[in-house]
């Protein structure tokens, strides 16, 4: 792919642009960018030349502007270009660059094995926690199955000291 200057790219896009306006007014231009608005058709019922050249156009300028911004992306080429020569051109990473991200990394790596160590010490403490409600609640029942037990004797005993004083009386 030859490289193009600005020049020409937006010479294509401006074409691509004022080829597809076909009056002054926005809503030409809309329906014939729209889809799902049939193309409008010159007299002999096949394509207008101009709206097919300025499409044309257009998704050439588009390709090379693509191009270019996927020229300079540092991935997916194979092998990389030495350090030097990716500082020097503007792309890829610098020394510097590479120690800040080794030293990124290591602290994220760091924070990971914390959060682990905090997590289990979570967990442990949780199941401790889990372990001495389960103990309350089981001495709990027992209380209550106590009292329970001294609730029944007191209204028995009530009920026979009700049944004596009827009988002295």
């Amino acid at each position: 792919m030859e490289p193009v200057s600005h020049a020409r790219v937006a010479l294509g896009v401006g074409l691509g642009a004022a080829l597809l306006q076909k009056s002054d007014t926005v809503a030409s231009t809309q329906v014939a960018l729209d889809p799902a608005v049939p193309l409008p058709r010159g007299g002999g019922g096949e394509l207008d030349p101009l709206n097919t050249v300025g499409l044309a156009l257009l998704a050439y300028g588009l390709v090379q502007l693509l191009s270019k911004v996927v020229d300079k992306l540092p991935v997916g080429r194979g092998e990389a270009p030495p350090a030097s020569a990716a500082a020097a051109s503007g792309g890829g990473f610098t020394v510097e660059d590479r120690k800040r991200l080794e030293r990124v990394y290591e602290q994220a790596v760091a924070d990971r094995q914390r959060l682990e160590r905090l997590e289990d010490a979570v967990r442990e403490q949780l199941a401790v926690h889990q372990r001495l409600i389960g103990q309350a609640l089981d001495e709990l029942r027992e209380v209550h199955a106590k009292l329970d037990n001294v609730l029944r004797k007191l209204r028995a005993l009530w009920t026979r000291m009700g049944s004596r004083r009827k009988d002295r009386g």
